[in-house]
């Protein structure tokens, strides 16, 4: 995580002030191949990488979201590297994923609306964005297969 809060500042930093270009995070994840783990690992992470790209968005300057690596549909197995998510399979993930479309969402109209609303209104905006990030997720039931891989009813 430090390498990449430090990749995220850096690259930040060079789409501000050196190449005045807006920036996407793209093409991140954590493979299920990967030692130890676990789909709470995979969703914390991809919470904390966009927390960090909230964040940065939500200052007003060049980040403007995130592509995770990689979404796919049912059936497309032979695609599948290990950072696969397909939404279906994975509700809490999805559920990531969703809270951050929201949040930014809420950032785009503060950042692209009237310029008539007062401040006090940005704020609420922000604070309702920042709300639904950190909002706890709920996820359908779970269980364990044969396997030790999840499933879902």
């Amino acid at each position: 995580m430090a390498f990449m809060h430090r990749w995220m500042s850096s690259h930040w930093e060079d789409s501000r002030r050196v190449l005045k270009k807006p920036l996407v995070i793209a093409e991140f994840g954590k493979s299920s191949r990967d030692p130890g783990y676990n789909l709470n690992a995979r969703d914390s992470f991809m919470s904390t990488i966009y927390t960090s790209i909230y964040n940065y968005a939500r200052s007003g300057a060049t980040l403007g979201g995130g592509l995770v690596w990689q979404l796919m549909a049912e059936g497309m197995n032979s695609y599948y590297d290990g950072y696969e998510i397909v939404l279906s399979e994975n509700p809490s993930t999805g559920g990531v994923i969703s809270r951050q479309s929201h949040a930014m969402t809420a950032l785009s109209h503060l950042f692209s609306g009237p310029r008539s609303h007062p401040m006090s209104h940005a704020h609420g905006v922000i604070d309702n964005a920042r709300e639904t990030l950190n909002k706890p997720h709920h996820h359908h039931a779970q269980y364990e297969g044969k396997d030790g891989n999840e499933s879902h009813p």
